[in-house]
């Protein structure tokens, strides 16, 4: 092989381990984002569910109820 010849073969081979490489780190990077998604929306319904609970708590006290008058 000539000189110009492993200049070719040595350019495929890196553009195709660059190709690689790319392709995991964009993998990474959507799996990193589902994950951080999935965090968002368990705390998102934990807030809500807390937030439900505190606002029957705090309504407790303003209108007690007696059992027997339910």
């Amino acid at each position: 092989m000539d000189r110009w010849q492993l200049r070719i073969d040595n350019y495929w081979k890196f553009r195709f381990h660059e190709k690689i490489k790319k392709k995991r780190k964009m993998r990474e990077r959507i799996k990193k984002i589902i994950i951080d998604y999935q965090k968002n929306k368990k705390e998102a319904i934990g807030l809500e569910i807390h937030y439900q609970l505190s606002n029957d708590n705090c309504q407790l006290p303003k209108y007690p109820q007696n059992p027997g008058t339910l």
